[in-house]
C-alpha cells in the first residue's frame, strides 16, 4: 500500500473537507488534540476502534471503506493518486476494467474446466489473472458509485446514510 493510500491520509482529507480544525475534532472525540495531529500525519498508528469511532463521527464514506480494507482486508474502492476522481475517469477506468474482465473470462472458463491436480502453469495464471480483474472491476464499480453520488450534489451525510442503509438492508446482521 502506497503512503498516498492509507488511513491517516483520507482521515486528515475528511478532516479538511468538514473544515474542522484538529481541536475542533478532538472535542467530537475522545481523543486528545495531540493525538488527533499524529494520526492525521500518520505518526501515530490507529486500531480498529479508532478508525470505527472517526469513520462514524466524520460520516464518510472513503474513510469507512478504507477501514474495511485495513481491517478485514475487503477490497472496497479503486484508489489511484495519479489519477483525476471525476465521474468520467470513474466511469471510463469501470467500463475498461469490465472489458479487461470479459476479454479474460474465456480463458478462464477453459482453465478451470480442468482438474486443479491437472492445470498447466499458464492455465493457473489465467485463472489468477482473471479473479485479480474481476477484483479490479468490483473495487472500480464502487469508486464509480461514489463519484456518480457527488456529481448529482450528495453531500457526504447523505452518501454515508445511503451506504449505511445498503448495509443495514443487505449487510450482515450479527
Amino acid at each position: 500500500m502506497s503512503q498516498n493510500n492509507t488511513f491517516h491520509r483520507f482521515l486528515d482529507d475528511a478532516i479538511l473537507k468538514r473544515r474542522l480544525t484538529g481541536k475542533q475534532f478532538a472535542e467530537l472525540t475522545s481523543y486528545s488534540a495531540g493525538q488527533v495531529s499524529k494520526m492525521r500525519s500518520g505518526k501515530r498508528k490507529t486500531d480498529k476502534l479508532m478508525r470505527v469511532t472517526v469513520s462514524r463521527i466524520l460520516k464518510d464514506v472513503r474513510l469507512s471503506m478504507v477501514s474495511a480494507s485495513a481491517d478485514y482486508h475487503i477490497p472496497t474502492f479503486m484508489f489511484d493518486a495519479t489519477s483525476r476522481k471525476d465521474v468520467f475517469t470513474t466511469s471510463n477506468d469501470q467500463r475498461r476494467e469490465e472489458r479487461e474482465r470479459q476479454d479474460l473470462e474465456e480463458s478462464y472458463n477453459e482453465a478451470v474446466r480442468v482438474p486443479k491436480s491437472q492445470r498447466t502453469e499458464a492455465q493457473c495464471q489465467a485463472i489468477s489473472k482473471y479473479l485479480r480483474n474481476y477484483m479490479e472491476e468490483y473495487t472500480s464499480e464502487e469508486t464509480d458509485w461514489l463519484a456518480k453520488a457527488e456529481y448529482a450534489g450528495l453531500d457526504d451525510d447523505q452518501i454515508f446514510q445511503m451506504y449505511d442503509g445498503f448495509l443495514k438492508d443487505y449487510g450482515v446482521k450479527e
